[in-house]
């Protein structure tokens, strides 16, 4: 994968795990979140 993504955010759970073994199998460092925990995060920081 060539990417410059920061993060790899998705609704789709699947998605997720499969794009998860892909980078690791290529040993990139990017990390791979669910849409709703990156919501999360951000509601969080708002209170801040």
């Amino acid at each position: 994968m060539d990417s410059e993504a920061d993060v790899i955010i998705s609704w789709r759970f699947g998605f997720l795990l499969r794009m998860r073994d892909g980078l690791k199998a290529s040993e990139r460092g990017i990390p791979i979140k669910y849409q709703l925990h990156m919501l999360e995060e951000a509601y969080r920081l708002g209170d801040t």
